[in-house]
This record gives C-alpha cells, sequence and structure tokens, in this order.
C-alpha cells in the first residue's frame, strides 16, 4: 500500500487519504452487511491487483456462545 499511496510531493497524506478510502470503507460496508460484528478481530490484506482485503475472526463472545452449544 506504502507504494501506491506515497507520492513525494504529498508525503504521508496519500497514503492516509488511501487507507481511510481503502480500508475504512470496506470494513464499514463489512459492518453494515453483517459480516464483522461488535468485538471481532479483522486482519487486512493489500494487493495491488485486488486491493483491500479483510479477514474477520469470530469476537470472543461469539466463540463463547459456540462453546455453550
Amino acid at each position: 500500500m506504502v507504494d501506491v499511496g506515497y507520492l513525494p510531493e504529498y508525503g504521508a497524506r496519500e497514503l492516509k487519504r488511501r487507507i481511510k478510502t481503502d480500508v475504512e470503507n470496506k470494513l464499514a460496508t463489512e459492518i453494515l452487511g453483517g459480516k464483522v460484528s461488535e468485538g471481532s478481530t479483522v486482519t487486512f490484506a493489500y494487493d495491488s491487483k485486488d486491493g483491500v482485503s479483510l479477514r474477520p475472526t469470530k469476537s470472543s463472545k461469539e466463540k463463547k456462545a459456540v462453546k455453550g452449544k
């Protein structure tokens, strides 16, 4: 992400913008779509071809609920 988000004339400002648009928007979409719940841990990956992807894991509450069944 640094390779596409860094412009010498703007310094890290462009990287900050890319994080906001790519990461925050993707996370918000996943939360609103119900794929990420409160307390979940999310791992992000970036590929220059595919952009940002994320992998949510179950929250500790969800894990306890599954064990209790």
